[in-house]
């Protein structure tokens, strides 16, 4: 996933520092997504990275695509309502519109066969990110109260 989102992310970066080329390419990568196309926002004005740091993300960008074979593709899921298939992270469906509640940890979709809810303020998490939180803290992370 890091491969495709920093070569956007150099597209928008570069697009910033010259608005005229407008090079931005297509946005077919993120259409099974619930990512906002950068033509449908407002870009920065300036880049919150430096140049040194722009160079080292194209550098990175451009060893692992010479050394290692890369899936650049997003990973998906089917949607729980048409079946279609969508990003994982999408919280919201790209065809038939249906929502889910983001986990409070890790901000995927909550879907209701792999959700726990804390008892307290009945805020949900993903079953395997809520284990691994109690594993290391006896408190939710959202309402700072016991869970059970």
């Amino acid at each position: 996933m890091a491969f495709i989102f920093l070569n956007r992310y150099l597209d928008i970066y570069e697009v910033i520092v010259d608005a005229e080329s407008n090079n931005l390419g297509d946005n077919s990568d993120f259409t099974i997504t619930d990512i906002p196309s950068p033509f449908d926002v407002s870009l920065p004005e300036k880049n919150f990275i430096e140049d040194k740091d722009k160079e080292s993300i194209r550098d990175w960008l451009l060893q692992i695509s010479i050394n290692q074979k890369v899936d650049q593709v997003l990973p998906t899921r089917s949607c729980d309502q048409c079946m279609t298939k969508i990003y994982e992270a999408s919280l919201k469906c790209f065809k038939c519109k249906a929502q889910w509640e983001p986990c409070i940890l890790s901000g995927y979709p909550l879907v209701k066969t792999n959700t726990v809810l804390c008892k307290s303020c009945g805020k949900g998490a993903l079953k395997e990110n809520w284990s691994v939180h109690l594993q290391n803290f006896a408190n939710c992370p959202w309402c700072n109260n016991i869970p059970n």
